[in-house]
């Protein structure tokens, strides 16, 4: 008579059989896919790193040379002196002794021909004065970029409004401080 296979009891021998071969299946499967999941995650990692580097390579291209728009112009004045001349004419005047009075025309025309006149004379007297002029020295501009708003010194102002890179702008402010530098100077030579 046969036993049903499901009543029947596994002996200890066929119990370790089967253990084994269960395990192995498993180590197996689990080493396939941990295999599988290793390289995942090596390709996610290398995707993220490629996608970080293009978004970077991106981003400083933009981030080094932005538009900047100028809203704001102010010309900067400074006070020069320019030496000058103020010229007066002075007139002083003595008494002089006449030399057409005599003794006979002092007794009969005394009127005509006083004892004493009046003499004049006039001369110009100048003196070195300084006159204060005011002249545009450099401007002030103020830039904006992104959510800032930023200022420089420039000697030739762009318009207002317009936009530009911001290494164009710069390009304004090295002719600025090397003009400053030569009027500076220039100042400095004609005050003295």
């Amino acid at each position: 008579m046969r036993q049903d296979p499901r009543k029947m009891k596994p002996n200890s021998r066929e119990k370790s059989d089967f253990i084994n071969e269960e395990v192995r299946m498993r180590n197996n499967l689990g080493s396939q896919t941990g295999k599988i999941k290793l390289i995942l995650a090596i390709l996610v990692v290398i995707a993220a790193a490629l996608a970080y580097w293009f978004w970077s390579k991106k981003s400083v291209a933009v981030e080094t040379n932005p538009l900047v728009t100028i809203i704001a112009v102010t010309p900067n004045y400074s006070v020069i002196k320019i030496p000058s001349q103020s010229c007066k004419i002075i007139t002083t005047s003595k008494s002089v002794k006449n030399p057409n009075s005599g003794f006979f025309s002092s007794m009969f025309d005394s009127k005509n021909h006083p004892k004493y006149i009046k003499q004049s004379s006039s001369k110009q007297v100048c003196q070195e004065v300084y006159i204060e002029s005011q002249v545009v020295n450099n401007y002030t501009i103020s830039y904006r970029f992104k959510h800032y708003v930023e200022s420089m010194v420039v000697q030739t102002p762009p318009q207002l409004n317009q936009t530009m890179l911001l290494t164009d702008l710069q390009k304004y402010q090295q002719i600025g401080e090397s003009a400053g530098v030569v009027q500076t100077q220039k100042m400095n030579s004609v005050t003295k």
